[in-house]
């Protein structure tokens, strides 16, 4: 199938990653571009006793004692919510006629039970299987020298989908951010015991969350759609255009902001005939191929228009 994302891993670059919409996971060795390993998580989607998931577009490919893939998860397209409704449905009239025909069988045996019974343990089943499914803000946590289709961890620190993810590999902190303009710093989990706030990979760099500018972009109602980051510092490119660059040495608060939008270039260009060395002409060809850039999918964070939440 089509490919969600390909990475490569963090801090040597040694192993890549494909992330495939089938749900299928593949590591590389990168100097030759074999395949090292895969993990089919459709199979483990069809186990009704594990969580099931939908795979997203951002992944960190980390390199620790093992090799380590963060993924984000994300919510059903309007399509594949339709063909779960209706596979839940038939399910469900399936279910409920098995249970007719064995109480309309069982003509010795005790009393029937009322009509709804049936229609209460469907609904019940129903229910359960619902409740399996992660929430799309769900980061899942897999091991690439394992490879089991099971993730080692899900990681719920946000609630809507994830649309940037990045390492700091020095400090093994994450940088995350949501569709509703949450930020997120924290340590990657150890072991399955681990929720990410211990300690064990160095202090985060706030004591409170509250002490930082991290809630800038929920509060001007716009969200992250990459993040690059450094030793000192993490840049966030956000859905209104602009960079906001953060300090990681004083707490994480905001240093600057770079306001990209292409009404200050439009500016810039009627002010002088020859702004950054390129004429009117060109100009306009890349204006207007900013312009086409700016509705499509590739600028949305990797959150379809298309879906269901």
């Amino acid at each position: 199938g089509p490919l969600l994302a390909l990475y490569t891993s963090q801090p040597n670059g040694d192993s890549a990653v494909s992330i495939g919409w089938d749900g299928i996971i593949k590591f590389y060795d990168v100097a030759t571009f074999d395949v090292s390993g895969m993990i089919r998580t459709k199979n483990n989607n069809n186990n009704s006793k594990c969580k099931k998931f939908r795979l997203g577009r951002h992944a960190v490919l980390m390199e620790r004692e093992d090799v380590y893939l963060l993924v984000s998860t994300r919510a059903p397209t309007r399509e594949e919510w339709k063909e779960d409704e209706y596979e839940k449905e038939r399910l469900k009239q399936l279910k409920l006629q098995q249970q007719n025909d064995d109480s309309s069988d069982d003509d010795d045996g005790p009393r029937p039970a009322s009509a709804d019974e049936p229609k209460k343990k469907a609904k019940k089943e129903e229910d359960t299987n619902a409740n399996n499914w992660v929430t799309p803000g769900s980061i899942l946590l897999f091991s690439g020298t394992h490879l089991s289709a099971e993730p080692l961890r899900i990681i719920t620190y946000h609630a809507s989908p994830v649309t940037a993810l990045s390492y700091n590999s020095k400090k093994q902190w994450v940088i995350s951010g949501d569709i509703s303009g949450v930020l997120e710093v924290w340590n990657v989990p150890s072991s399955s015991a681990d929720d990410g706030s211990s300690s064990e990979n160095g202090p985060l760099p706030f004591q409170s969350k509250f002490d930082t500018d991290m809630y800038s972009l929920m509060k001007k109602k716009t969200y992250a759609i990459d993040i690059a980051v450094s030793d000192k510092h993490f840049a966030v490119y956000c859905s209104d255009r602009k960079v906001r660059l953060f300090s990681l040495t004083k707490g994480c608060k905001l240093v600057c902001i770079y306001d990209e939008r292409l009404k200050v270039y439009d500016k810039m260009i009627s002010n002088t005939s020859s702004a950054m060395g390129i004429d009117a002409i060109e100009y306009g060809k890349r204006a207007a191929l900013e312009r086409e850039m700016e509705d499509s999918y590739l600028l949305s964070g990797g959150v379809s228009s298309n879906a269901v939440t």
